[in-house]
């Protein structure tokens, strides 16, 4: 079913198209969700697309086998509109880990996540800890600043540990930038599984706004510190104030 972090049931469009044979449907998803009868669908690689009033649509794609039964499609992050000059960063993952953190560093030393969840312009949305997430953080208004992202897996010290790594998560991290399209980070491709730190990326935003993407991809054993402003032009630029 769809709904909204506060509970509030929202009305989703959801279009199924493939690929290559032009086949395309659209229907509602309520409050009871929805079901689809596979099988009047072609084989192939299908783009289910999901659209709710306030929100930016959002994507998912699936493989579809004739005479096989399907899993259910599970739980599809939606973003809501961002405002103008802001940027928002976006983890999801599997059933486990159950706790993945987002956290953002600034350059000004102020540090959001789940033990603190607002700054000055800094808003982490909800902190998920039975999996799947989103967790989602709006920088709202960008400043001449340095802003670090990165993942922890959080594990009480009090529970027995499950042996639940990265490599189990799935997770997937998505940055959006004053309406550009979509940027999408998977973990890198090895390291040390008994690591819990994923440090993502830093944007670095200029006094004209423009904004320059560091990439770090890398997982270590502690949490980076805070990213120094004033380095944007040493990165590649990917978006523009408008």
């Amino acid at each position: 079913h769809a709904t909204e972090k506060n509970g509030k049931v929202l009305n989703v469009s959801v279009e199924i198209a493939t690929e290559h044979t032009g086949f395309q449907e659209k229907f509602i998803a309520g409050p009871r969700g929805f079901e689809f009868p596979m099988d009047k669908v072609p084989e192939g690689c299908l783009t289910m697309t999901f659209n709710a009033d306030g929100f930016d649509d959002s994507q998912l794609k699936v493989f579809h086998i004739l005479e096989e039964e399907h899993p259910p499609v599970g739980r599809v992050a939606m973003s809501p509109v961002m405002p103008q000059d802001s940027l928002r960063v976006v983890l999801t993952w599997d059933k486990q880990p159950a706790d993945l953190d987002l956290h953002c560093l600034d350059s000004q030393q102020q540090h959001v996540y789940w033990k603190s969840q607002t700054s000055s312009n800094i808003l982490l949305d909800l902190d998920d800890r039975d999996g799947y997430g989103p967790e989602t953080i709006t920088v709202k208004a960008v400043k001449k600043e340095a802003y670090k992202f990165y993942v922890y897996i959080y594990k009480d010290r009090t529970l027995v540990d499950d042996g639940s790594d990265f490599s189990h998560s799935k997770a997937v991290v998505k940055l959006y930038i004053n309406g550009l399209d979509e940027m999408t980070f998977c973990l890198p491709k090895e390291y040390d599984r008994s690591l819990r730190h994923w440090n993502l990326f830093t944007v670095h935003i200029d006094r004209n706004g423009r904004a320059s993407l560091e990439h770090h991809n890398s997982v270590t054993e502690g949490p980076p510190c805070s990213p120094s402003a004033g380095k944007a032009k040493d990165f590649p630029r990917v978006a523009y104030r408008t």
